[in-house]
């Protein structure tokens, strides 16, 4: 732009400023709204494998997803979510011992928290959700958010099992059932059963060697392995249906 241009812009402007303030015009500057202090009550919830029931049987080594939510209702309808605190996702072995955190989100994040895996439960567990809310300062007040927590969900676990070699014998078949893990049924007796009529009759009770192997021999029929509850595992029995061509078998929570 050449010197007469910015001249005559220049002149342009002073000329516009000399007219708004003739004209005696006002512009105003829009600041925030003034918003009052909410309160908010929070909900937390609580699934395991989608299912909020209470307890779940499920076979050591299954695959879980355990997921937390926050929700809120705040006075004036505004907002409908939580904007500060902290959820702990927590669990324990025992109905009185220590919870231990396995997930945390706080802030705007603490409206979920979630933990999944084959490990997330290696024997019987408690699980629980807690949210200890908080204050958002949104710059013209705050919003406030009450603590809250979850119902706690049972997840009771029983050992898996599998068939090993099988062979037949006079009236039955040998062989065995590996449980797992080991350390949980390792030394423990389980007791071998054959129904007869309506009734289960014991026909002995096997030790579990230190690989968690039952051994025993079956007779043709409906046969079951019923190991104990003990070492943070629910009891199962294990049925056998023997016939002359093979053995067939299912795991059932005792």
């Amino acid at each position: 732009m050449n010197r007469p241009s910015v001249r005559r812009l220049r002149s342009a402007l002073v000329a516009l400023s000399l007219t708004a303030a003739t004209a005696g015009t006002a512009v105003a500057v829009a600041g925030p709204a003034t918003a009052a202090n909410v309160s908010c009550t929070t909900s937390t919830t609580l699934t395991v494998n989608s299912k909020a029931t209470t307890p779940q049987i499920v076979s050591f080594g299954t695959y879980l997803d355990v997921q937390a939510s926050v929700s809120a209702s705040c006075t004036g309808g505004s907002p409908n979510y939580v904007e500060a605190g902290t959820l702990w996702l927590q669990k324990r072995t025992s109905s009185t011992g220590a919870w231990t955190t396995i997930a945390k989100e706080t802030g705007f994040n603490a409206e979920s928290a979630s933990k999944y895996g084959t490990n997330v439960a290696t024997r019987t567990t408690q699980f629980r959700a807690v949210y200890y809310g908080g204050a958002y300062n949104n710059g013209a007040g705050s919003d406030t958010f009450a603590n809250s927590s979850s119902k706690y969900i049972l997840v009771g676990m029983i050992r898996a099992s599998k068939d090993l070699a099988w062979h037949s014998v006079r009236g039955g078949i040998h062989g065995s059932f590996k449980f797992s893990p080991a350390a949980s049924i390792k030394g423990l007796k389980a007791e071998v059963e054959h129904k007869s009529g309506t009734h289960w009759k014991i026909l002995r009770k096997v030790k579990a060697n230190s690989k968690g192997i039952v051994t025993t021999t079956l007779p043709l029929g409906k046969n079951r392995i019923v190991v104990p509850t003990a070492r943070g595992f629910v009891g199962s029995y294990h049925t056998v249906s023997v016939t002359r061509a093979r053995a067939t078998h299912r795991a059932v929570v005792r």
